[in-house]
């Protein structure tokens, strides 16, 4: 076992890379709180070019119930595809998962813990793609069109999230 030491804001911390259940994983190791799982190393894959065809900004299809997160953005970066999840309840910093392409339908969410492991699916129906996870489906926008407006719009305007949670309210109480 090899330990490296840092301080940060005054404390001293020791860390440890270790293989667990064949995982490369960096552990934190304290006196008061013992050993802490901080995260798992992950290498950046090719991704396939019927992958890159599907990056973009992805949201929820018009009329579509509102959701925990209504926006969506795949892209790659550094050897890396990268789905970042965005909505108004999330706030401001988006959820963001690493994907590793499983086929031509699929991807697996990287990483250990909550969520990781989970599954992202990819549909075409006719001309339109969609993406779906966590029980949500998402449409891949036209080019040319960003999240950005998108992100603006929700800002600009903070009633929105409200009034949507109103009306699914509403629309589940007369069924």
């Amino acid at each position: 076992m090899v330990f490296f030491k840092a301080q940060a804001q005054g404390m001293l911390l020791w860390f440890m890379f270790e293989r667990i259940d064949g995982h490369d994983v960096v552990l934190l190791h304290s006196g008061s709180a013992g050993r802490q799982l901080l995260g798992e190393r992950v290498t950046p894959t090719e991704v396939p070019e019927s992958w890159k065809g599907r990056l973009g900004p992805y949201t929820l299809p018009q009329g579509a119930a509102r959701e925990f997160f209504d926006r969506a953005e795949l892209r790659q970066e550094e050897g890396f595809l990268i789905l970042e999840l965005f909505g108004s309840i999330l706030g401001e910093a988006p959820n963001t998962l690493l994907l590793r392409p499983d086929g031509e339908e699929r991807a697996i969410v990287l990483g250990l813990g909550r969520g990781k492991g989970a599954v992202v699916r990819f549909e075409r129906q006719g001309d339109a793609q969609f993406l779906s996870t966590k029980g949500v489906r998402l449409q891949l926008k036209p080019a040319g069109q960003s999240l950005q407006a998108e992100r603006a719009a929700s800002v600009a305007d903070p009633g929105r999230v409200l009034r949507a949670l109103l009306e699914r309210r509403l629309a589940e109480r007369a069924r």
